[in-house]
C-alpha cells in the first residue's frame, strides 16, 4: 500500500493511500506541485491524511506490519482449516504425500475454493480496520 499517490486531473482515484479500501473523490496534497493521496469516506482516513502524507516510509511501514499481524491473528484459524479441509477432501492426510504435481493442482484448486477467497477478503477487511485503528490511536511506537 504504501504511499498510493495520484495527480491532479486523474479520471478516477482507485485506492485509498491510507487503508487501502476503494477511494472516492477525497484527496489530499500539500500543494499543486505535489502528487495526491487519494482517501475514500471514512473519517479516520481524512482525518489521518497529513499525518500519513508526511511519515518516512520506514514509519509506514511499521504501522502497515502491525495491521498485517493484528488482521493475521483474527483470520489464520479460518485460513488453517480452510487449507485443511482442501487438503483433506483430497485424500492427502500427510504433507508427504504432496509432490509436484500434486502440489500444482492443490494451488489451482485453492485459487477457486471458496472459502479460501472468504477468508482473504476477510483479512482484507481486517486489514483496513486495523491499519486505520493502529494510526487512529497513534500509540508512538519509536
Amino acid at each position: 500500500m504504501t504511499h498510493l499517490l495520484g495527480h491532479r486531473g486523474d479520471k478516477e482515484p482507485f485506492i485509498c493511500g491510507i487503508c487501502a479500501r476503494a477511494a472516492s473523490s477525497v484527496g489530499y496534497m500539500t500543494s499543486d506541485r505535489h502528487p495526491i493521496m487519494w482517501l475514500c469516506e471514512d473519517s479516520v482516513c481524512i482525518s489521518q491524511a497529513k499525518w500519513v502524507y508526511d511519515m518516512k516510509t520506514k514509519d509506514l511501514k511499521f504501522w502497515e506490519q502491525r495491521a498485517i499481524d493484528e488482521a493475521s491473528l483474527a483470520v489464520t484459524d479460518s485460513l488453517i482449516e480452510a487449507v485443511m479441509t482442501m487438503l483433506w477432501e483430497r485424500q492427502i492426510h500427510s504433507l508427504d504425500e504432496i509432490d509436484g504435481p500434486r502440489l500444482a493442482e492443490i494451488s489451482q484448486d485453492a485459487n477457486e475454493h471458496r472459502k479460501l477467497h472468504s477468508v482473504l477478503t476477510n483479512f482484507l477487511l481486517e486489514y483496513s480496520g486495523a491499519l486505520k485503528k493502529e494510526l487512529d490511536g497513534r500509540e508512538v511506537p519509536f
